[in-house]
């Protein structure tokens, strides 16, 4: 009896020294279990989070492309317009300049007559252009009248004139006063109404003042 008492007593002892063995192991192997969930998880997130990052830097990358590129284009064509606009208000000023020359206003009592050209005083303007020859006279005159072509044009507006005023004739309905400009150049044709004044008959009859403007 003794002897069975003692055998099964140690067979108890074993027995519950194989559970303390096996608990710790357990244990183990279940941390080891969540310790790869949780880094199988993180490493998910991690390579979410990655590719967020990467798609915004992307986006922001064509985006600051997108504006580099819209504003060349932008600052391009204010540049040609403002070069336009330039080139406009150079043509307009140099036309109206043109009304006020000696050589063609009008003038009444000493008073200048705005926008109105004197028909005597252009024709003799247009004689003595045509026929100069002296480089001091036809300097002098391109730099007034620049690079341009100038052109003065008679129309009947209905007014009942049956003649023309000289210096135009039944054949000739515009004048080139002005024609000196470098070859290719661009150019830019601005006009203006006029009064073209014929003080021998005191009478005034209707035109277009053209100037082609060269830069």
């Amino acid at each position: 009896m003794k002897k069975e008492k003692a055998t099964t007593l140690a067979q108890a002892r074993r027995g519950c020294s194989l559970r303390e063995t096996e608990q710790p192991a357990k244990r183990a192997s279940a941390a080891k279990g969540v310790v790869a969930i949780y880094t199988k998880k993180h490493s998910r997130k991690s390579q979410i989070e990655l590719m967020e990052t990467v798609g915004v830097l992307v986006i922001f990358f064509f985006l600051v492309v997108g504006g580099i590129i819209f504003w060349s284009w932008y600052e391009q064509n204010s540049l040609q317009d403002f070069a336009a606009e330039s080139v406009q208000l150079k043509s307009i000023s140099h036309m109206l300049s043109l009304t006020f020359l000696p050589e063609l206003e009008c003038t009444k009592g000493g008073v200048h007559e705005a926008n109105c050209i004197d028909l005597m005083r252009l024709q003799k303007f247009k004689e003595k252009i045509d026929a100069a020859d002296d480089r001091t006279f036809l300097s002098y005159y391109q730099q007034v009248l620049k690079s341009s072509k100038i052109v003065i044009q008679y129309v009947d507006a209905g007014a009942g004139h049956s003649i023309k005023p000289k210096p135009f004739t039944s054949s000739i309905d515009s004048i080139t006063l002005y024609d000196i400009h470098p070859p290719d150049a661009s150019s830019y044709v601005s006009s203006i109404p006029v009064a073209l004044y014929d003080p021998v008959k005191e009478t005034y009859y209707f035109g277009i003042l053209e100037v082609t403007y060269y830069y």
